[in-house]
């Protein structure tokens, strides 16, 4: 965390990419490691969002620790790390805005839901002594976003 704060100043970031034939696509970073987003934070997500949705984009991308959703079936709906009222905040804020895709981590197993028109993706741990050690690489075009596990 260190290197990281000495480099970044921030675990809360945005920027844009734009590609070769001009398509914006925006990218959100939000800090969700203690399972909560708080008062500062969330204001700070609503104002980027709202913004971003304002502006002529192909995709917007958000990124954060921890996972909305759990699949398994012993118990499939919300995870129950963030409060529900947050957490309902945050979904229906992501519909509103149109995100194109959440990616998460923090129980390094790939799950996959789309709610409220919002595709949320949990990645694989990408340790290498896991036995479901994968990465993503998402192939972004103007119509969709594919994202691709491949095993370490």
């Amino acid at each position: 965390w260190d290197e990281y704060a000495s480099i970044f100043k921030t675990s809360c970031y945005t920027f844009a990419v734009v590609t070769p034939s001009g398509w914006k696509d925006i990218y959100i970073c939000m800090d969700s490691a203690s399972g909560k987003v708080g008062h500062k934070q969330m204001e700070w997500l609503r104002r980027t969002l709202y913004e971003a949705y304002g502006t002529l984009h192909r995709h917007i991308i958000l990124f954060t620790h921890t996972n909305f959703f759990k699949t398994d079936a012993l118990k499939q709906g919300l995870q129950g790390n963030y409060n529900m009222e947050e957490t309902y905040d945050l979904l229906g804020l992501f519909s509103d805005c149109e995100v194109g895709v959440v990616f998460t981590g923090h129980k390094h197993r790939r799950e996959e839901i789309t709610y409220g028109g919002v595709r949320y993706v949990t990645l694989d741990s990408s340790d290498d002594e896991a036995e479901t050690a994968y990465y993503a690489i998402a192939d972004i075009s103007r119509s969709e976003i594919k994202i691709n596990h491949i095993k370490l």
